[in-house]
């Protein structure tokens, strides 16, 4: 199945949903850059080393994944705006997993660096403006333990300590299962703000944790949000399609 057909039945998704609607989309890592003294976006059209550019589209966890489904969410943003409806936009990103660790424990002051700059990859930005949407219509992440928040991006690591802190350990059972963790807190949090409908778009080789966290919020916590996790992988433009698998909760 092609783009269009996908995009047509989350169009009709959205316009059967009453309620706000949040879309998640453009998910990507942050990575050291080649001289390892900044962390930037691991979305490979807007990165200028030519040896990392290809080091990153070809891993399947990045890949075309960022900017196929920053594309698909836009279009689905705008549509949703068109259409009167309460809409935002989301983006978590991966702030952990290729970030150097400091040999001092704490956690390393480049991730604080890159979320202070507050800025969009280029190549988001000029999505967001091709489609008459803005930075406004992201949704900022709140609840960070000193009341301060991401006006662009939710962070997986101050998720997972959001899922620690507020004790939702204590029901949902995910063990070390760090991004199934992560993914209650989020949806725990589109509850506070009344969503309707959740629209996220997750790389292929996060299937089974954010499946299993879904699965345990939606049980444990008796949340009503309509969730549709859309699944695949980021190896090629061509095929980022044809290898949708979508899971309805």
């Amino acid at each position: 199945m092609n783009y269009q057909h996908f995009i047509e039945y989350f169009k009709q998704e959205i316009d059967k949903s009453m309620g706000p609607i949040v879309i998640q989309a453009g998910h990507f890592a942050l990575i050291p850059n080649e001289s390892s003294r900044h962390l930037i976006p691991g979305v490979f059209n807007d990165i200028k080393n030519a040896q990392l550019q290809e080091s990153v589209k070809f891993q399947p966890y990045m890949g075309y994944f960022p900017i196929e489904s920053w594309k698909a969410g836009i279009e689905l943003l705008a549509y949703a705006k068109a259409k009167n409806k309460t809409v935002h936009i989301l983006l978590i990103i991966n702030d952990w997993q290729w970030v150097p660790s400091v040999t001092s424990g704490q956690e390393n002051p480049l991730r604080d660096e890159f979320y202070k700059k507050c800025k969009l990859p280029v190549s988001f930005e000029q999505i967001l403006s091709d489609n008459k949407c803005s930075v406004d219509d992201i949704m900022p992440m709140r609840g960070n333990k000193d009341n301060t928040y991401h006006s662009l991006y939710f962070s997986e690591v101050k998720l997972r300590k959001l899922y620690q802190r507020r004790g939702y350990d204590k029901l949902c059972k995910l063990g070390s299962n760090l991004c199934a963790r992560e993914y209650v807190p989020l949806l725990m949090e589109l509850t506070k703000q009344n969503t309707e409908l959740f629209i996220s778009f997750v790389p292929k080789t996060c299937q089974e944790p954010i499946s299993r966290g879904t699965k345990e919020t939606k049980e444990k916590m008796n949340i009503a949000i309509r969730i549709l996790n859309i699944f695949t992988h980021g190896i090629s433009e061509e095929s980022f399609w044809d290898n949708i698998e979508i899971k309805i909760v």
